[in-house]
């Protein structure tokens, strides 16, 4: 048995991390690597090969998206939080290996190869009594679970959209146009109370995004702030706003730039307690989970330990 561990999940991306096996495995191979790659054929066996490696192996290295990275965090912080845990991106976004600078295919074998990690935090997520679900990077909650719902449902109808959804322009355009039909709907904004370490606030909200990892949603920076190292988690909240307001406030992500806003609020604590009494939904790194009332999240400081890019130098 070799002593890196890789866990495919050919259907990240929609199917594209399936057809980059090849191109994985030779750069695998031009870096001189010694790993068996074990390909998932569902969520459970995911899970299941995840718990089986990680009494093994010390090193186990995801191959596909953020969803795929967090099922196998959750079973490292349930067996072995002293394996040392890798991404290769193989997704739509890749937000949670860009943090750590393993963002590209090269670039994680770099990081493999050197083995360089760092201890980092890990997000805990509880949901009407459910959980903890752990993750590394951003649970959001309101509008962008309305968004790939409305997503999932037009993929269902039209499964040929599958090639297109992903790309940057018919994202925007998707996401435009469900952004609208949810403040019409009247389902956004959703009245929320949100208890952490220095206060409460209490207001209706159009999206609630709290980081662990900065990056969410392709790139987008909502807590400018927000580290993997710090102990904290930060809660980047956009309140009820008009549509074209909502619009430029998602374009600042992208730049940063939204921090001054008077409607927008980021909150950083050790734990946060939302109450939501007509329940709102949620997502964990593009996953979604369905709607709930009673939502808590916290921090395990420097749970695992997490493969970093050789010249990463995030403090």
């Amino acid at each position: 048995m070799r002593d890196i561990a890789i866990l495919l999940n050919p259907s990240a991306g929609r199917g594209r991390a399936g057809r980059k096996i090849r191109l994985l495995e030779n750069r695998l191979r031009d870096y001189g690597l010694n790993y068996d790659i074990l390909e998932s054929e569902s969520p459970e066996h995911l899970e299941r090969l995840s718990a089986e490696r990680s009494r093994a192996d010390e090193i186990i290295v995801g191959a596909g998206g953020d969803g795929t990275f967090n099922v196998i965090v959750n079973e490292l912080m349930r067996i072995n939080r002293d394996a040392i845990f890798g991404m290769i991106n193989l997704g739509t976004r890749g937000d949670i290996a860009r943090e750590y600078g393993t963002d590209t295919i090269e670039k994680a074998c770099e990081a493999i190869k050197e083995r360089v990690y760092r201890r980092t935090d890990v997000a805990a997520l509880k949901y009407d009594g459910k959980g903890p679900l752990y993750f590394l990077g951003t649970a959001s909650l309101g509008l962008e679970d309305f968004i790939d719902k409305r997503i999932s449902q037009l993929l269902d109808r039209h499964p040929f959209m599958n090639k297109y959804v992903g790309l940057r322009f018919i994202e925007l355009v998707l996401g435009i146009a469900y952004s609208k039909s949810a403040l019409k709907s009247g389902e956004i904004p959703v009245r929320v109370k949100i208890e952490h370490d220095t206060g409460t606030f209490d207001d209706k909200i159009v999206l609630a995004v709290v980081n662990n990892t900065r990056y969410f949603d392709n790139g987008k920076i909502p807590s400018p702030e927000a580290s993997p190292y710090d102990g904290k988690i930060d809660c980047c909240v956009v309140g009820d706003v008009p549509f074209f307001v909502l619009l430029n406030d998602y374009r600042l992500f992208s730049q940063a730039n939204h921090t001054n806003r008077t409607e927008i609020s980021i909150i950083q604590s050790s734990k946060f307690k939302i109450a939501a009494p007509n329940g709102i939904g949620i997502q964990v790194d593009g996953e979604t989970l369905g709607r709930y009332k009673d939502i808590s999240l916290s921090v395990r400081p420097q749970a695992l330990r997490v493969l970093v890019h050789p010249q990463y130098v995030r403090g």
